[in-house]
């Protein structure tokens, strides 16, 4: 919740903040207490930081709604294993619509 609180208000419709990715999804992967994910994350920031700077992103015309790390904090608290996978799939919807939709 202390993570989240730092993020903007509205923060389903903003794309992307590296800062507020690797605190939140760090912090899950802290709190599974698996190494190998956090081994993981830090294989993967090189990448999202060359992708991010390289423009290999697409500009999306129209945003989709997304469950925010709010959203995805509420659920772990309230919801069910199954409405959190569907929740993070959500989350990280327009990540890939960005890379893969055609022109």
């Amino acid at each position: 919740k202390e993570i989240v609180s730092n993020e903007p208000p509205v923060a389903q419709f903003h794309l992307f903040n590296i800062d507020h990715e690797i605190a939140f999804h760090g912090k899950l992967y802290e709190i599974t207490g698996n190494e190998t994910l956090k081994k993981f994350q830090s294989l993967l920031l090189p990448v999202f930081d060359y992708v991010h700077n390289s423009g290999l992103l697409k500009q999306q015309s129209k945003l989709k709604t997304f469950v925010s790390h709010g959203g995805l904090v509420e659920i772990l608290e309230k919801g069910t294993p199954e409405e959190f996978r569907n929740g993070m799939r959500s989350h990280l919807e327009n990540h890939f619509v960005r890379l893969f939709e055609s022109d």
